[in-house]
Order: C-alpha cells, then sequence, then structure tokens
C-alpha cells in the first residue's frame, strides 16, 4: 500500500509541471539577440534561449509594458510603458534590473529600434509637427538629455543600415492591421542617406498595397512585411484575387529592384519582425506565435515557449457600461456578443 502510495504521489509531480507549463500564445513583439529572444508578455518584459527554455520575467509591473528591442550590443532592451499614463522610453539591463526612463513627454513614444552604436533609442511620436496625428521618428539617448527629431518628416518605422551611413524607413502612416489594402494610403519603403540627406523611393512601381517594418540586412538589403503576390501586376484592387493575399516577409536591394519573397505562410498574421544586429535572424508573430527566420538559408521555424505564470488582475471583471459601446460581434450560437467601450 505504501508502495502504491509513493508511486501515485511521484506520477502527479512528474505529470504536474506538464500541465501547468502548456505553450504561451499571444507573445508580442519580439526581438532578438544571439540566441536570446525579447517579447511582451502579460503586459511585461521577459527574455528566453530561442529554443524555448531559460524563461526569465524582467519587468513586474501593473502598467503595459511592450515593444522591447535590443540594443545592437546586447547590453539593453529599450521598451515603451505606460506606467505615468501614456506610453514613455525606458531601457532595462538585458541581465535584468531597475528600468531607467528615457522620455517624459505627455505624448504616446513607441520604442522602434536603435542606432548602430548603441548609444540612442529610435522611437515613434505624433506630436510637434504640422500635423500632430501623423507619427514622425525621433531619437533619444540612453544617457538621458533632449530627445531630437529626425530629419524624416514623416515616419513610422525605422531601421539603420549597420555603417550607419543610410535608414531605411516608413514615410507614410501604415495601417498593419488593414488586410488586403491596395491604394493611396499604403505605406512605401523610403531610404534616406544620413550624410546626404537625400531620400529615395523604393519598391514595386506596380504593386499598390502596404510595405512595413523595414529591415536593414548586411549585406545593402532591406526586408520588409508585405501581403503582395508574385503575380501582383495583374491582380486588380478589390478583386476576390487579393483576398488570397499573406503577408510574409520579402527582400528587396536598398538600391531598388524587384523585390523577393523570402517566406511562404498562408495565415495572414504575421506582424512586428525585427532581425538581430548581425542580419543572421529576424524574429516575427505569426498565428500567435513566434517565429523564427535564419535569413541566410530562408528557413523558418517556431519559437515554442512555455510560460506558468500568475495574472496581476482578475481574468473577470464586472462593469457598468454607460455608453459608446461599438465595434460588436455575435457568437456563433448568438447567445453572446462582445463588444468594445472607451468608457465604463
Amino acid at each position: 500500500m505504501i508502495q502504491r502510495a509513493i508511486f501515485f504521489a511521484t506520477a502527479v509531480l512528474l505529470i504536474l509541471p506538464t500541465m501547468v507549463m502548456a505553450q504561451a500564445k499571444l507573445l508580442r513583439h519580439p526581438t532578438y539577440h544571439n540566441g536570446k529572444i525579447a517579447f511582451s508578455y502579460l503586459g511585461d518584459i521577459w527574455v528566453a534561449n530561442e529554443d524555448g527554455i531559460g524563461v526569465q520575467r524582467l519587468t513586474v509591473h501593473k502598467a503595459r509594458d511592450v515593444y522591447p528591442r535590443f540594443s545592437p550590443d546586447g547590453k539593453w532592451i529599450a521598451f515603451s510603458s505606460n506606467r505615468y499614463g501614456n506610453y514613455d522610453v525606458f531601457v532595462i539591463p538585458a541581465q535584468g534590473g531597475q528600468p531607467r526612463q528615457l522620455t517624459f513627454h505627455t505624448g504616446n513614444d513607441t520604442v522602434a529600434g536603435w542606432t548602430p552604436d548603441s548609444k540612442k533609442v529610435i522611437f515613434q511620436v505624433t506630436r510637434g509637427r504640422l500635423f500632430p496625428g501623423i507619427p514622425s521618428l525621433y531619437e533619444v539617448s540612453i544617457d538621458g538629455g533632449l530627445e531630437q527629431p529626425m530629419p524624416t518628416d514623416w515616419g513610422y518605422w525605422g531601421s539603420y543600415s549597420p555603417d550607419g551611413k543610410k535608414f531605411a524607413f516608413n514615410r507614410h502612416p501604415m495601417v498593419w492591421w488593414r488586410k488586403h489594402y491596395r491604394g493611396s494610403y499604403a505605406a512605401d519603403l523610403w531610404v534616406m542617406d544620413v550624410a546626404t540627406k537625400k531620400f529615395t523611393k523604393i519598391g514595386d512601381d506596380e504593386y499598390r498595397g502596404n510595405e512595413f517594418w523595414p529591415m536593414y540586412g548586411h549585406n545593402a538589403e532591406i526586408y520588409f512585411v508585405s501581403d503582395m503576390m508574385p503575380n501582383e501586376k495583374n491582380v486588380k484592387p478589390g478583386g476576390a484575387e487579393v483576398l488570397k493575399s499573406a503577408n510574409n516577409i520579402w527582400e528587396i536591394s536598398d538600391r531598388g529592384g524587384r523585390p523577393v519573397q523570402v517566406t511562404h505562410h498562408t495565415s495572414g498574421s504575421l506582424f512586428f519582425p525585427s532581425i538581430s544586429s548581425d542580419g543572421r535572424v529576424i524574429v516575427y508573430e505569426e498565428n500567435f506565435g513566434l517565429w523564427k527566420l535564419d535569413t541566410a538559408t530562408g528557413k523558418t521555424s517556431e519559437i515554442k515557449i512555455s510560460i506558468a505564470s500568475d495574472d496581476k488582475e482578475n481574468n473577470i471583471e464586472t462593469l457598468t457600461v454607460q455608453n459608446e459601446a461599438d465595434s460588436f460581434d455575435l457568437s456563433p450560437s448568438t447567445k453572446r456578443a462582445a463588444f468594445a467601450s472607451s468608457h465604463a
């Protein structure tokens, strides 16, 4: 009887970790450096090995910490947090420690990347210009001080070339959540010569859709996300063929030319990619999980990360909504409805 009890207790201990440590979904905004991946999850910044083990929670705050980006030297992780009401830029040592606030404006500051020397953080804002609702790019030193606007006029996401001589960016605001879009509001790729301030639009003029998240590689190539199709010039905007398009990573020379498709996902939910400082790895969101692209071979693989964590807030909360309920949808049974409201 005692042997059976010991066997049962041992079996429970062996099964319990499997039950608790399920693969996490909805991990967001991945970034990669030297075998490590950082991401946002449950409103905090986490790191893990690229094989999915060694998970560590770097920030533990009731506010929302998002958009982590490794510095090129791997010493820092920049991120945005709304700890003081709006989103500001923070940095934290990559090994963990106390976050340090870099921006203090009352508007939202969204981390977009770093300068190649790891001395400044690039971030996007919607302030300080003639069109306050249109994003522009700023830089701020990790040593503190006043942030400075980049000479790009409008700007959304951007990436420096490894030598810092060129800067690829989206000049037009990008509506990344608008699938299959073809039209004048689409985001295009631009390259700025940092010394001469000369701007060049690159990409396929036959394509009328979005070209998101430019990322400079190490051989004058720019990776980006797009739902363009190989036969794009024959696709009619608004036609049924467009609905077959899906976000994938593409590659193009910074001198222009024809883009080349690199990944071949079909879900249409490839978002928020980030390239490593050596240009060898791109990590990205895909179908509610995290994926990795080897830029040399073109091979992709899912990064499976298991996390056992308590929630910082109740999963269910009862609210009385006074007004402005919109964006609703019915469940398949029509017995429940989901909706959004900015006032509760």
